[in-house]
């Protein structure tokens, strides 16, 4: 009785994943129709002028987020396809949130509302670049900044593959012997 009850609800779950996936797929097909379509009616205009100003000029990049998301919760159960854990997906999400900061950094003047004003254009990182590098740069300032996102990005690449950011540099011993190697042959008097 408790093995049917845990099969019912696992069987729930994944047409509830089935559904979501579906849905994902769909809004981005519709999403990437509006964006390339000459005329937009009034709900896909406002939709299209929302992810502007939210995304900045990466918001090409969301409906195929979503339809790639959207694929992968519906082909999910084959073997070959990858699991996407919460620490991958947060990888992903947290890289692409940094292009939208890094974005808005070289575009967007110091000051606050300037940096909103540049985002309700539509430009740089949009609104998520905009209050994602504000607080950054007043408590660290620009070069704080950089080693800040320098930082963002050696944890965001950590998580999407899964590694150890110590993982991420076992190439620099073995260059840096290769390296001493060469100058030591290239010191010594032949």
């Amino acid at each position: 009785m408790s093995k049917k009850k845990e099969n019912n609800e696992h069987s729930k779950l994944d047409r509830k994943l089935d559904v979501i996936g579906l849905v994902m797929t769909l809004l981005g097909i519709i999403t990437i129709l509006g964006l390339f379509s000459v005329k937009n009616g009034s709900i896909m205009g406002f939709w299209v002028s929302f992810l502007q100003k939210v995304m900045g000029w990466t918001f090409y990049f969301f409906p195929i987020g979503l339809i790639v998301f959207g694929l992968w919760l519906l082909i999910r159960s084959f073997e070959k396809i990858p699991r996407l854990s919460a620490e991958r997906a947060f990888g992903v999400v947290s890289l692409y949130t940094l292009l939208l900061t890094i974005l808005h950094f070289f575009t967007s003047p110091a000051d606050f509302s300037n940096a909103l004003a540049t985002a309700q254009n539509g430009s740089g990182g949009g609104y998520i670049g905009a209050l994602l590098l504000w607080p950054l740069q007043a408590i660290f300032g620009k070069g704080g900044t950089i080693i800040a996102f320098l930082a963002w990005l050696l944890l965001g690449i950590s998580f999407t593959l899964d590694r150890a950011v110590l993982e991420l540099f076992g190439w620099v011993p073995p260059l840096g012997e290769k390296i001493q190697n060469l100058w030591i042959k290239l010191a010594s008097p032949t």
